[in-house]
């Protein structure tokens, strides 16, 4: 199961990727992001859908609902009780 500890880690780490991104980004005409750690790099390249250089905001919060909802689903089915399936009728 996945706390809301962990979805803010992930947050914390996105919003230091963008910070550090942003500056390298306005130096470099936008066609390069920082070199960071290369999963948040490629967090980030996922995010721009538009391939511009840059994460808009509609692609960054189009990232995070998604991110929430897989989460979310993950949590939402681990604490469903398994289905449990019987070779005999019931009675």
């Amino acid at each position: 199961m996945v706390g809301p500890s962990k979805v803010g880690l992930f947050l914390a780490a996105v919003l230091v990727a963008g910070a550090m991104a942003r500056p390298v980004m306005a130096a470099g005409g936008g066609q390069q992001f920082a070199s960071a750690d290369p999963d948040v790099t490629q967090t980030l390249r996922l995010m721009d859908q538009a391939k511009a250089g840059q994460v808009s905001r509609q692609e960054y919060l189009n990232a995070m609902n998604a991110q929430y909802t897989r989460l979310a689903m993950a949590q939402y089915s681990a604490a469903q009780p398994a289905v449990r399936t019987s070779s005999s009728p019931h009675r």
